[in-house]
């Protein structure tokens, strides 16, 4: 199961189900997608660190 974590400003997180990311540079947005469907969508600069894990079941 992948999922996307990120690290945000104020010590808050994301960790939810997803399997890409995507970073659109004209908006300064992280899209973050499962399938697709649109999980998430953060701005840049309250994210600290941002990635899809692979975890084994």
């Amino acid at each position: 199961m992948k999922r996307f974590i990120a690290t945000l400003n104020g010590e808050s997180y994301i960790n939810i189900p997803a399997d890409r990311m995507v970073f659109n540079k004209d908006t300064n947005l992280v899209m973050v997608y499962n399938g697709q469907a649109l999980v998430a969508c953060v701005d840049v600069s309250v994210v600290i660190t941002a990635h899809i894990s692979d975890k084994e079941k």
